[in-house]
């Protein structure tokens, strides 16, 4: 299967963000760790938690772009529609299944395994809030 350039280049967009997203985001673990260092951890299971939370992240949109480079090819309305609604329900299993996992191994923080799920959403609305979307 082809890969759009469109794809490719969004998904990197998206992926830098949410990479840039969760170093703020270890920033703010560090600076909370010096401040309360009881309380708030800073250790491997804080750094593995935001890269295995930006790389889920990542994929997922990456799975969507894919999704729709295929539904723009299918010229059936309702094979579209169920391709589509299968995909979503797949890639939400996907991140619903990486959630259970943070919560439960010990080798990831808990919030820092699934803060990185929402930065994508965050990078997709400052995008176009600051004019730096492109069509296609």
């Amino acid at each position: 299967m082809h890969i759009n350039q469109a794809v490719k280049k969004e998904t990197m967009h998206i992926t830098l963000g949410t990479g840039a997203g969760a170093g703020l985001m270890l920033l703010v673990f560090f600076l909370l760790h010096r401040t309360m260092p009881g309380v708030i951890p800073f250790d491997h299971t804080v750094i593995a938690g935001a890269a295995a939370g930006t790389t889920v992240a990542a994929a997922n949109f990456f799975l969507m772009g894919i999704t729709v480079q295929k539904v723009t090819s299918v010229d059936d309305e309702k094979k579209a529609y169920e391709y589509m609604r299968t995909s979503y329900h797949l890639r939400l299993a996907l991140q619903l299944l990486w959630v259970v996992i943070a919560m439960t191994a010990s080798w990831i923080n808990s919030a820092a395994g699934i803060i990185p799920l929402f930065i994508p959403s965050i990078c997709i609305k400052g995008m176009g809030a600051f004019g730096m979307t492109e069509d296609y």
